[in-house]
């Protein structure tokens, strides 16, 4: 028997999807051009110290307040505009040749605050799609975890699986494994 907690998250962000293909299903592409949407993350963590057994002092996979970290993250990124790196017109648009250019060793997939006035942020070496949004936040939120499982000392939590919706019918699902979240 496995015991998860499922956490919710909602923000908006604008973005662009500048490599949308045109086909006969989909021949406006409206991605193209700056929208916005309502995201919502979804997590299921569990600990390593919680099964069948509770063997976890506080008798709790992790209490909801120790998650702040992950709501701050998602707070901060609420009203913001998430640009790829490829997206050189959008880059232009914004100014942000410098900072790209700067930047150029980022992993693929992070995601960095380029302007906090103007809250853009950058997704670097990959389309801002919502599969590689949901890759990103995974690698942010298994950070966060990291953190509270050194502070709590208290097992070992695990990043189960993150659903990420752009919209109330549309969601990417990441299944992790539990060897995927070993540092």
């Amino acid at each position: 028997m496995k015991i998860l907690i499922r956490k919710s998250y909602t923000f908006e962000y604008a973005h662009t999807i500048f490599n949308q293909q045109c086909t006969k299903f989909n021949p406006e592409t409206r991605c193209k051009s700056i929208h916005g949407h309502s995201g919502k993350v979804d997590i299921e963590i569990s600990n390593s110290n919680f099964g069948e057994h509770i063997k976890t002092e506080s008798g709790m996979v992790v209490d909801f307040n120790n998650l702040k970290p992950i709501k701050d993250y998602f707070d901060f990124l609420d009203h913001s505009m998430i640009i790829s790196s490829m997206d050189k017109k959008t880059i232009e648009r914004f100014g942000l040749n410098r900072y790209v250019d700067l930047n150029f060793d980022f992993l693929p997939g992070t995601l960095q605050l380029a302007d906090r006035a103007e809250r853009l942020w950058v997704l670097f070496h990959q389309p801002a799609t919502s599969e590689n949004l949901a890759i990103a936040f995974g690698y942010r939120i298994q950070g966060y975890l990291w953190d509270i499982e050194k502070e709590l000392n208290d097992g070992k939590l695990f990043l189960e699986k993150l659903t990420f919706s752009e919209k109330e019918n549309n969601s990417v699902i990441i299944n992790y494994e539990e060897k995927t979240n070993v540092k």
